[in-house]
């Protein structure tokens, strides 16, 4: 667990973390820690999986980027994956940019896009929810759902509980 705790310790001394609240904010103007935790999400959770996922998706919000945002660009760009990002455009709307063809074709074969949803904090599940039901109607094969915290002692939505029985939830920390 010394290595999953790693994370969690950069974002509290980065202040993104404070009292049971994350603020993924504060990394935006500090590209050296963003790269260390990219580069540890990479080591901790998806190594040895290059060729689990051909995409990542990051979401982004009308009034500023998701935490997450700024992580899933570089993760996508370290591991050499394509880059979808699900945009929140007005309450209720949103859209899904980059690449949305959901089929490719490899030495003769062609075959689904599996993506990896990397998300900040999931609270009730309420976004990624939204993003994954968006991706799946794309055509894209969801592979992981990745959160970097989640908030262990607040309910979830049921519809959230319905993926976290498919087994493509993950975290790296809890809040």
């Amino acid at each position: 667990m010394h290595e999953l705790s790693e994370i969690f310790k950069i974002l509290e001394k980065e202040g993104v973390i404070k009292d049971k609240y994350a603020d993924f904010d504060f990394l935006l103007d500090k590209p050296v820690v963003l790269e260390r935790i990219a580069t540890l999400i990479i080591e901790i959770k998806l190594k040895g999986k290059e060729k689990d996922f051909d995409a990542i998706v990051a979401a982004d919000k009308i009034k500023g980027p998701y935490g997450a945002l700024p992580l899933a660009i570089l993760v996508a760009v370290k591991m050499k994956k394509q880059l979808l990002i699900w945009k929140e455009q007005l309450i209720g709307a949103h859209e899904l940019f980059g690449n949305t063809e959901p089929f490719m074709e490899e030495q003769g074969r062609r075959y689904r896009k599996r993506a990896l949803i990397l998300h900040d904090v999931n609270w009730r599940g309420s976004t990624v929810t939204k993003i994954a039901k968006d991706i799946e109607e794309k055509g894209f094969e969801l592979f992981k759902i990745l959160s970097i915290l989640e908030r262990e002692e607040v309910e979830k939505f049921q519809v959230f509980k319905d993926i976290e029985k498919r087994g493509i939830v993950d975290y790296i920390d809890k809040l």
